[in-house]
């Protein structure tokens, strides 16, 4: 009777599974945990590098836009001398008009820049703090993973998904 129980067993165990263990990979699931986002179905994002944000184009990453009247030097060129460092003005002392050297500028052809007070820039209008939500990640610092197709999990590589070896 007991012959007859074994052998009654192997042949169910040879019509079912084809008398397989069960896969030590996968412990006879047929999916393994995803290596590259460890089954949570996102990965870092590789242009933020997880932070969420990149820099700014407009400031170049430091939260200041460059004036575009001044570029950047916090000064433009005199309005009353046009540059020179000499205006053509009244001379009182001789009473007459002559090339004298600029009262607005003293000389140096160059003022404050009144678009920017002379700062040379401004807070930039586009980011805060020189940093923007990154493109590729909306912001979030993860992306799918398509190694798993964001599933988390992959086809057991040793039994191909069907658990025995």
């Amino acid at each position: 009777m007991k012959i007859r129980i074994a052998l009654f067993a192997f042949f169910i165990c040879l019509l079912s599974t084809g008398c397989k263990s069960v896969c030590e990979k996968c412990k006879g699931k047929g999916q393994i945990v995803c290596e590259i986002c460890i089954g949570e179905g996102q990965k870092k994002c590789y242009v933020c590098e997880g932070e969420g944000k990149t820099a700014c184009s407009y400031c170049d990453g430091d939260g200041v836009e460059e004036c575009s009247t001044c570029y950047g030097s916090g000064k433009r060129r005199c309005r009353n001398c046009y540059g020179s460092g000499t205006a053509y003005e009244y001379d009182y002392n001789i009473g007459e008009y002559r090339y004298m050297t600029c009262d607005d500028c003293d000389g140096d052809g160059k003022e404050r820049c009144n678009w920017c007070y002379g700062s040379g820039g401004d807070i930039c209008s586009n980011c805060s703090s020189g940093k923007i939500n990154c493109d590729k990640c909306e912001g979030q610092g993860k992306i799918e993973c398509d190694n798993c197709s964001s599933e988390g999990e992959i086809t057991c590589s040793v039994c191909k998904g069907e658990g025995r070896q």
